[in-house]
């Protein structure tokens, strides 16, 4: 009978946790994002009055979503509190100290909506309202970040749910737990982390409805898992893209495929789209660009390698092309966009040094690395990065690593960033996912003998500078580009030292801004905003020290 019933107790969690999701956005993303129109107090004020029954009924929704937390938090304990009741605990308790934040965050859309029909005056006064209730949101986010983590915990040490439930719950945690501090420290910052990182929140109800929980499972077996001891992943710093790479030395498919190659060529081109720009904050060009095209050269060379200690340089040539037409300026002096073709070349070099030790019982890395860069006309600035890595859960099957990196670099648009990794393979199958926060999501598989196909999205930063002498503006600028392409990428094991690669899908920019060279990023003077486009992209790696590896 207690099996029976907390299987139903499974199926209600799934109903409620399902109905906060159109709820949630209803209250909390459609209309804030349709009826608040930034910088411009007039006119969201009246979208509100248009739609002020719907803007009502927001507020609705968002006391409604707090109510089913709390029905919600409290089934799942009962669920889950046998399997470690402090982290239990945790879970409710994070959940349910989001509640009173979130219901008193309403008060400032109620104040909102008796002002509406107030003197000009209250203005101002609704203006203030708006941003408490988001900056509300920002406080409250970081406790619906934090309740996934202890439920992922417990799900993950669960044998009636899938593991990698769990593991995506942890991503979703972390992703809003970021974009809360983020938003605090950084509040230029376009990302927006936590879309990219929901997953977990949308399979887990469905799962508990569709499929249930076997609960048998749990109270029958009384095994004790027995962990295989397999060799560390040593976690490098890929510098020319400020991101984190892995390398697994005895893994056959790494091997193959290793993330950081000798000698690599690729080209990219992304097709034809829209722009709009501001200089200043104020309107400036608008226009098409007809294709982007890169390519990109870079080596990278082991110069040490022990027990404890690795170092390693690298060196990377950029060249960007920009085809641009239709460019509409407001100005006589354009900034760098003008009708035809436009290049940049970019060199950076660095040295790299990876540090091995245990902290808290704990495996960790200590990464350092001293970059400088230079264009084809003059030395540009050197900068540095420190990281750690803690690799917190090594399996035969998963590996899951925790840690930051900094930038020793003012005019980087980010500062620092944690970093989360998980590789996971997937019981009874041939998929892995690979998610590496704030990198990449990749679901991959092989695909024949030398093949393998991996479906996802992966984060690229390009940065390159514009001299004074390519706009009329009299400084040299620093031109930073984030994109999240998302699609499909094949790679091919030609043979013991060639490798190919083939990407295509779609290219979305999510920051482009410039800034006078060696100024902080938050005091940008350009931006445009691009809309998402198509590209492919093509590669062909040489690796002469796989082969001997493999021996």
């Amino acid at each position: 009978m207690e099996i029976r019933a907390l299987k139903n107790t499974a199926k209600l969690s799934g109903i409620l946790y399902l109905s906060l999701l159109p709820l949630g956005i209803l209250g909390i993303i459609y209309v804030p994002d349709n009826l608040i129109v930034t910088n411009d107090i007039s006119t969201t004020i009246n979208n509100i009055i248009e739609n002020e029954t719907l803007f009502r009924w927001s507020i609705i929704a968002a006391l409604t979503v707090q109510l089913i937390n709390i029905i919600l938090v409290i089934q799942l304990y009962k669920i889950l509190q046998h399997i470690h009741k402090i982290m239990a605990y945790f879970m409710v308790i994070f959940s349910l100290l989001a509640v009173p934040i979130a219901f008193l965050n309403e008060i400032n859309n109620l104040a909102i909506v008796n002002l509406l029909n107030q003197p000009k005056e209250s203005e101002q006064l609704i203006g203030i309202f708006i941003n408490l209730h988001h900056h509300g949101i920002i406080i409250a986010q970081v406790f619906w970040g934090l309740w996934l983590f202890p439920l992922g915990y417990l799900i993950y040490k669960s044998e009636f749910l899938p593991k990698f439930i769990g593991v995506l719950l942890i991503i979703g945690s972390i992703g809003y737990v970021v974009d809360s501090f983020t938003l605090i420290l950084l509040p230029n910052f376009k990302i927006t982390f936590s879309e990219f990182t929901f997953l977990g929140e949308v399979i887990f109800p469905l799962w508990l409805l569709t499929k249930g929980i076997n609960i048998n499972k749990t109270f029958n077996s009384t095994k004790q898992r027995i962990m295989k001891r397999i060799p560390i992943i040593i976690l490098l710093l890929l510098v020319s893209n400020n991101l984190l790479a892995q390398e697994n030395q005895d893994s056959l498919q790494l091997e193959k495929f290793p993330e950081i190659r000798f000698l690599n060529f690729e080209y990219n081109q992304s097709f034809d789209r829209r722009f709009n720009s501001k200089l200043y904050e104020q309107d400036f060009q608008e226009g098409d660009i007809k294709s982007q095209r890169n390519f990109m050269a870079s080596i990278n060379v082991p110069l040490y390698k022990s027990e404890k200690w690795s170092f390693t340089a690298s060196l990377l040539y950029q060249y960007m092309e920009f085809e641009f037409k239709n460019i509409d300026t407001p100005s006589p002096t354009p900034f760098f966009e003008r009708n035809g073709n436009l290049n940049f070349h970019n060199i950076s070099s660095a040295l790299n040094t990876t540090y091995f030790s245990m902290l808290f019982n704990t495996p960790v890395l200590f990464n350092a690395s001293i970059i400088a860069d230079a264009n084809d006309k003059k030395f540009g600035r050197i900068r540095g990065m420190l990281g750690f890595t803690f690799i917190m859960k090594q399996t035969e099957s998963t590996m899951i690593t925790l840690g930051a990196i900094g930038f020793l670099d003012p005019s980087s648009q980010i500062p620092f960033i944690p970093t989360f990794s998980v590789n996971h393979h997937f019981k009874n199958s041939i998929w892995e996912l690979d998610f590496i926060l704030p990198q990449r999501l990749l679901f991959r598989r092989p695909l024949g003998k030398n093949g393998r196909l991996s479906l996802g999205s992966s984060l690229a930063v390009s940065e390159f500078y514009i001299d004074a002498n390519t706009q009329a503006y009299g400084n040299d600028f620093t031109y930073s580009q984030i994109e999240l392409k998302t699609g499909i990428i094949y790679e091919h094991r030609m043979n013991d030292y060639l490798i190919g690669t083939f990407q295509g899908g779609l290219q979305n920019f999510i920051s482009n801004q410039s800034t006078e060279k060696g100024e902080p990023a938050k005091d940008f003077i350009y931006e445009n905003k691009q809309d998402g486009a198509g590209y492919f992209q093509i590669g062909i790696s040489i690796d002469p020290f796989v082969k001997k590896e493999k021996q």
